[in-house]
């Protein structure tokens, strides 16, 4: 992700040069993200990346360091871990989405400067790694029975043996007269007239 940093208006934006800067951040939880600040500054600038639940508390997330470019027009990189303590204890109550107060303050010859604070949401992750496989449901489905050996006029509906259609792949069946070919999750079973069994 991308940003662009103005240190004389202190305006954090999407696009260089533009005059709007950022309401909010959308990030996720449990990601890791690079974050570059493209900016005009020295290179013995320092930066620090903070965000609280509010003003007055302790902070959530906090990388008090950025690295240097990758490229020429890189800017400075804030690797961003979105795991902590503090911010899973936020999603502990099953919220989905967590906003919180974010900063970037940036210092050159001992002189600091912030930009504007903006809301970062962070939504919850769904895949953590650590679920259980989901179990296969044992589904009702209805299939198709295609009969290959009676006009195809004699058609009616077909029960599948047990009163359980297949719910996938294809199966062959086959009493004393016909051989049924079973397609398995369509919407009609087909066999010859009931009259006949």
């Amino acid at each position: 992700m991308k940003l662009y940093l103005d240190p004389v208006s202190a305006i954090l934006s999407l696009t260089a040069g533009s005059t709007t800067g950022i309401s909010q951040l959308k990030l996720k939880r449990g990601d890791y993200v690079a974050l570059e600040i493209v900016a005009d500054l020295p290179s013995t600038a320092t930066g620090i990346f903070a965000a609280k639940a509010s003003i007055g508390g302790e902070p959530v997330l906090l990388f008090p360091t950025w690295s240097a470019p990758l490229t020429l027009d890189a800017g400075l990189i804030f690797a961003l871990s979105l795991t902590t303590t503090e911010l899973d204890a936020l999603f502990a109550g099953g919220a989905t989405t967590v906003t919180l107060l974010g900063e970037i303050t940036w210092t050159v010859g001992g002189h600091a400067r912030s930009t504007p604070t903006f809301n970062l949401i962070v939504d919850a992750d769904v895949w953590r790694g650590d679920e259980a496989i989901p179990t296969p449901a044992n589904v009702l489905m209805p299939a198709v029975i295609i009969v290959s050996s009676a006009p195809t006029t004699e058609t009616d509906f077909f029960m599948f043996p047990g009163g359980v259609a297949p719910t996938f792949g294809s199966y062959e069946f086959q009493d004393d007269r016909f051989l049924y070919k079973i397609k398995g999750g369509q919407t009609l079973w087909r066999r010859t007239p009931i009259s006949q069994w």
